[in-house]
């Protein structure tokens, strides 16, 4: 693995804008500090078209991502970057067919790099919220609104300096918006609900201790966005074009804020959702998958209707899941008792024919355990007549 990058500076203060790669890895991730200076953009087209990079981390320094950053990466499937980056750039993941996943670290309650993130691609996409260290979570009234991380800043990773980095004089073009940080979308939807972060705290597990390069991070959040369609029709008489859009991912995608997240309208969209023509059973199934799996800022109600549609189409999801090879979500979906027994059998039978020999064990385990459960019976004793 060999970076390409340039020396740049600002103000007097030098740092390093990566513009290119050799021998990429599957898993990339992007060091901190190159010859001694902190990496603060990705340039524009840096990766573009690289088939190798199916997963990608960039570090708490990186300000920037330059237009057309991951242009067409065909292989690439995960992103993970924190709330420092302050400028996306147009088209950086257009054709990135594969994306199906973003993870964003949240140190300084910025969401309008999630939300920029996410008006670049009508695909469908998870994205996990990991949140800072001893970040204690705040209740402003009852769970069920807006989130708003709170913590201080964290530690960033431990500065390190890749010794097969390669120093590239020439510049490159990235967008004139790169370094300024401006919004290039308006923020939607109204402030004057309930603000609050995270619900109560057995909704999710707290982080404790620094955070390393080498540390895990805490996710405490999981939301689906699901893929949607537009374009626009001619209309030759008025002399106008008019819009559409079909399919509930952009209003899903309108609920991320620049300054929070509105996870009861996020919730309130579910109806919504249970009735999109554009992904079905699976757009609904991962929706709720996600919310339960971990349940930030959820009302009672909303998890009821959640676990109530999981159940309705247990085995259907069950082996989709499976012949996706998705044993997380898989395996919570029959320990929470949101599929039957029946399905867990016919998802073992899915799975060997899938030759995934480990999901076969999780699942005839489970099944296992399922049976003997229901084969207890109370016993009965005449000395309580």
């Amino acid at each position: 693995m060999e970076f390409l990058y340039t020396r740049r500076d600002d103000g007097g203060q030098p740092y390093i804008e990566i513009t290119g790669i050799a021998n990429a890895p599957r898993a990339l991730r992007v060091p901190p500090i190159l010859d001694g200076l902190p990496v603060r953009i990705i340039g524009a087209h840096a990766f573009e078209k690289n088939e190798d990079i199916e997963q990608i981390s960039l570090p708490d320094s990186v300000r920037a991502v330059g237009i057309f950053a991951f242009y067409g990466c065909q292989n690439l499937r995960m992103i993970s970057l924190s709330d420092n980056t302050e400028s996306w750039g147009t088209g950086a993941i257009y054709f990135c067919g594969s994306l199906s996943e973003l993870r964003l670290r949240v140190v300084r309650k910025r969401f309008s790099i999630l939300r920029d993130m996410l008006a670049d691609t009508d695909l469908g996409l998870y994205v996990k919220l990991a949140e800072p260290d001893n970040f204690q979570p705040e209740c402003h009234g009852d769970a069920g609104g807006r989130f708003e991380s709170s913590g201080s800043e964290r530690d960033s990773f431990a500065p390190s300096e890749s010794e097969n980095a390669r120093f590239v004089s020439s510049g490159s073009e990235y967008d004139s918006s790169v370094l300024s940080g401006n919004d290039r979308f308006a923020s939607s939807g109204s402030n004057h609900y309930r603000s609050l972060s995270f619900g109560s705290n057995h909704d999710r597990p707290l982080s404790s201790g620094k955070r390393t390069e080498e540390s895990e991070d805490k996710w405490t959040a999981e939301l689906y966005f699901p893929a949607y369609t537009h374009g626009f029709d001619e209309d030759t008489y008025a002399r106008a074009f008019h819009t559409w859009i079909e399919g509930c991912g952009f209003a899903y995608r309108e609920t991320v804020m620049r300054t929070g997240i509105d996870f009861r309208g996020y919730d309130q969209l579910f109806d919504r959702a249970m009735a999109d023509g554009v992904g079905g059973v699976q757009t609904a199934a991962n929706i709720a998958l996600a919310r339960l799996m971990y349940p930030a800022s959820m009302k009672s109600s909303a998890r009821d209707k959640y676990k109530h549609y999981l159940s309705a189409h247990g085995e259907e999801i069950l082996l989709r899941l499976v012949r996706e090879r998705d044993r997380e979500r898989a395996m919570f979906l029959l320990d929470a008792g949101l599929a039957l027994s029946e399905a867990a059998g016919k998802a073992v039978l899915e799975a060997t024919e899938q030759g995934d020999a480990e999901l076969v064990g999780m699942l005839m385990r489970q099944r296992g355990e399922a049976l003997r459960e229901s084969a207890e019976t109370e016993e009965f004793d005449l000395g309580d007549l």
